[in-house]
């Protein structure tokens, strides 16, 4: 039986994840579904599909997360922090 883990998002990450990083339909769903509360944007989700969001986010990040002088951008910073949450040791 695969492990199931609990992620919490913002407002900032959550969107950047639904509008800037190319998930999946089923993914992608899952995310824009979460439910909001005090701590944020709360889903729970397989191990594998944590880690497939944990790549996706990786590749986004190489894409648009650094400018021209190599400095993480604000969204490079949400990235970061997402490629962490969605970790899965």
């Amino acid at each position: 039986m695969t492990q199931r883990v609990l992620v919490r998002l913002t407002e900032d990450e959550r969107e950047l994840l639904l509008t800037q990083v190319e998930l999946p339909p089923r993914l992608h769903s899952m995310v824009a579904s979460a439910q909001e509360g005090v701590r944020g944007w709360g889903f729970t989700l397989s191990e594998e599909d944590a880690t497939d969001i944990r790549d996706r986010c990786g590749d986004t990040l190489a894409a648009i997360g650094f400018d021209e002088h190599s400095s993480p951008t604000k969204a490079g910073l949400l990235l970061e922090s997402m490629i962490d949450k969605f970790f899965v040791p």
